[in-house]
């Protein structure tokens, strides 16, 4: 009798191990099969995965307001004072946008861009001399004898500007549509031993260069992906002491593997000094 309970016990442990691993293996594959599909067995064994990258370019101004003072004059001695001015730019920005769609176990791609109204505002600060000194009611005829940096105060998204949207059936054809390098110098006309200021920006790149046939050089990398590669590079930079005419070109590998540039030339004004 004894024996027997020991058997019946032994079954008892092993049918009680089978029903757990049993339960296991069904849970694993209900968990394999969420994925937003509603899981269990009448589901794919897939995911549904969408990813949205959307890039906004910078906006390009295509036309600034005039600059206006604003604030309250600060006299900074006899017959001089400091005033904040501000002016608006308005212009346009780029609106890019990839989606990658998983749903349904078969792959998509898609991709758009578009138009939208943008402002820009910047603000600087000018010294002014007056041009009848003392009690002066109207300083509109005041002149500037110095000007600060510009500084950007904001810039406000408007409306979409053309309704049309352009479609691309692949990465390659968008970062084609994309593609753009600017380059230019404030002042292009310097004296000797100034500097100029290079604004550069390069889309639909994965590298960068920028340099002057005076030996300045500057480098930028792109990440290689289809986001980074419509943001590029952009920005400013500040050359050395010119002494002679100098070229500068910016040299960029585009998303496609081909080599694009651009350059713009700076002329160096001498200065003459007397015997």
């Amino acid at each position: 009798m004894s024996d027997n309970k020991n058997i019946l016990i032994q079954l008892g442990v092993v049918f009680t191990l089978l029903v757990l691993v049993a339960g296991g293996i069904y849970l694993s594959r209900a968990n394999d099969d969420d994925g937003g599909n509603g899981g269990g067995d009448s589901a794919p064994a897939c995911f549904t995965r969408m990813v949205t990258d959307t890039v906004k370019t910078s906006c390009a101004v295509e036309s600034w307001s005039d600059w206006q003072d604003s604030g309250t004059p600060q006299e900074t001695q006899s017959c001089y004072y400091k005033i904040a001015q501000t002016r608006t730019g308005t212009g346009f920005l780029n609106v890019y946008t990839e989606t990658y769609d998983a749903g349904g176990c078969t792959p998509s791609y898609s991709a758009s861009s578009y138009k939208k109204a943008c402002q820009v505002e910047e603000t600087r600060n000018v010294t002014k001399k007056q041009t009848v000194c003392g009690n002066d009611d109207d300083p509109t005829d005041d002149k500037i004898v110095a000007t600060e940096d510009e500084i950007l105060t904001s810039v406000t998204e408007g409306q979409t500007v053309d309704s049309s949207t352009r479609s691309y059936a692949s990465a390659n054809q968008m970062l084609s549509d994309a593609l753009e390098l600017k380059l230019s110098a404030d002042p292009q006309i310097v004296r000797q031993g100034a500097t100029t200021t290079l604004s550069y920006m390069a889309r639909s790149v994965t590298n960068c260069e920028l340099k002057g046939t005076n030996g300045d050089s500057w480098t930028y990398t792109v990440a290689n992906r289809t986001t980074e590669m419509l943001r590029g590079v952009s920005g400013k930079q500040e050359s050395s002491p010119l002494q002679e005419e100098v070229t500068y070109t910016l040299s960029c590998r585009a998303f496609n593997g081909q080599n694009v540039s651009e350059s713009v030339k700076v002329k160096v004004v001498p200065t003459w000094q007397e015997n």
